[in-house]
């Protein structure tokens, strides 16, 4: 049995002595390739990582795949905001190549290495050993367990050492990685990396690395507050009588509040974002329904412009999607029954109320493999038997088309919790298996959920519970049963639920379980 190290993340055990630890990997890997299982005698991150590469295919014997190179390499480092953070790094890992010679790099959030720096010696070596060089794949899917890779699929720093690594190539270096975050949307822009000769292995590498992507992300945070700052000081700067925005996006598409006075209440802690407008702005749904169209401030973000009401009373079709395996369309004089098929595609044009080419509907319909010619042949006969609802040149959904899904999301993003677990009568299209679909589906159960059991309110977690979607779900009968005051018999109810999930579910109640007496 293995001892237990310290940090999991880190390769604390090779730090005794490099050499020998090192074989001892080189045989466990080896064992792991050749489909023998070697449980707890490597670290469980490594572990999974070995699982992942060998699932999907990764061949050790193969060098690393070159994923762009030239002028697309040239254009993907200009356009990736990381490259603004190139001297926050080359500033942080000095101290660090002063302790032996590593070489430094920083990938893109699928894994391609943008930059990599670093002593000449090592840079050169790691290029001809292990193809460690600009424009490369180091995903896991490519290059199976690396720091890089690893890092990216767990989403947290790791070394891994010698022959932690999948591929025999790399069994000479220590590598220690760590992601980097936009602190707008919370998704990754990249990973810094730190390698070096397996000899060299040192724990302490790990939090200097963490320390170092901090400061990057500090960096982006700080610009961000600034572009903020810029794209405020447009709405109080704009000439008398002229319109004021609804809103303003950064150019992620981040929500940017505009208080009374034109002061922000906190630009990088915004909870919403909407799809962000091309280059030149274009029509955006704003997060109460309306439809306004941004304007493009520089590269600061967008400025957003209610559009006059619409002279329609009131929408002329109503979709019912969520919770249903017989969606509807609703007009004034019925309800129109909707097969699957056209109930994802208009599913997918709610959503997308900026519009969707063909191509990209066939992807959100069928996959990567899908043909334009199937999403227009859906959308074509969608016109036929719903004239009106669906626009083309992109296709978008008419205004005066509404939809429980943006009824549901509306209220969510208002802050109504009631309102928009009333409005969520279940999942999306339950019985879809178009990826979008499900990806939408999934997207709004999560948040929906999320924000119910963050707010703690017992009357919107009540009303969750009291849903099909909802009285399964014991981490909010526990809430429920917190939140509601003793006496309440809706406590004792809830308590009994948990009580029935716990039996079901096969789990004991532990010593800190929830009771209904308090």
């Amino acid at each position: 049995m293995r001892s237990r190290t310290v940090d999991p993340w880190a390769a604390s055990d090779a730090a005794a002595d490099p050499v020998r630890h090192a074989l001892l990997l080189a045989r466990l890997n080896e064992t792991a390739r050749s489909g023998r299982r070697v449980d707890d005698a490597v670290r469980p991150v490594v572990g999974r990582s070995w699982q992942r590469s060998a699932a999907a295919g990764v061949d050790p014997a193969v060098a690393g795949r070159r994923a762009v190179a030239g002028d697309a390499l040239e254009a993907r480092r200009s356009s990736h905001p990381l490259t603004r953070a190139r001297p926050v790094v080359a500033r942080l890992v000095r101290d660090l190549s002063a302790s032996a010679p590593h070489v430094f790099a920083l990938s893109d959030g699928g894994g391609v290495l943008l930059w990599v720096d670093g002593a000449e010696e090592a840079v050169e070596r790691a290029g001809g050993e292990m193809a460690f060089e600009p424009g490369t794949d180091w995903s896991e899917r490519a290059a199976g367990t690396n720091a890089v890779g690893t890092a990216l699929v767990e989403d947290h720093a790791v070394q891994i050492f010698s022959a932690e690594h999948f591929r025999p190539a790399v069994h000479g270096w220590t590598c220690s990685a760590s992601p980097i975050h936009c602190p707008e949307t919370g998704e990754v822009l990249g990973v810094l990396d730190a390698t070096a000769d397996l000899r060299t292995v040192d724990p302490r590498t790990l939090p200097f690395l963490v320390a170092t992507t901090r400061a990057v992300e500090s960096m982006l945070r700080a610009e961000a507050d600034r572009r903020d700052a810029r794209l405020l000081a447009r709405v109080r700067q704009r000439p008398a009588g002229a319109p004021r925005p609804a809103l303003a996006l950064s150019p992620v598409g981040r929500v940017v509040p505009l208080a009374g006075g034109g002061a922000t209440t906190g630009t990088t802690d915004g909870r919403w974002r909407l799809p962000a407008p091309g280059p030149e702005g274009g029509p955006v749904r704003l997060p109460d329904g309306r439809m306004g169209h941004a304007e493009p401030a520089g590269a600061d973000g967008f400025l957003v412009y209610a559009d006059a009401p619409s002279r329609r009373p009131r929408p002329s079709v109503h979709l019912e999607l969520l919770g249903t395996a017989s969606p509807l369309a609703r007009r004034r004089d019925g309800a129109q029954p909707l097969s699957r098929g056209h109930a994802e595609v208009l599913a997918l044009l709610a959503r997308h109320p900026e519009g969707l080419s063909a191509e990209r509907l066939a992807v959100l319909l069928h996959g990567d493999d899908a043909h334009a010619g199937t999403a227009r042949a859906a959308c074509s006969r969608l016109r036929s038997r719903l004239p009106g609802v669906v626009l083309t040149r992109p296709y978008r959904l008419a205004d005066g088309v509404s939809c429980d899904l943006l009824e549901a999301r509306r209220r969510l993003q208002a802050g109504d919790l009631a309102g928009a677990v009333g409005a969520y009568r279940g999942p999306l299209l339950p019985d879809s298996v178009a990826p979008g679909v499900r990806e939408i589906a999934d997207e709004l159960h999560a948040e929906l959920r999320g924000a119910v059991l963050e707010a703690g309110d017992a009357e919107a977690l009540a009303a969750w519970c009291a849903t099909p979607h909802g009285a399964g779900d014991l981490r909010a009968a526990e809430a429920l049963v917190r939140a509601l005051p003793p006496g309440d018999p809706r406590r004792g109810a809830a308590a009994g639920r948990i009580a029935a999930l716990r039996r079901r579910l096969g789990l004991r109640a532990g010593p800190g379980a929830v009771a209904a007496g308090g």
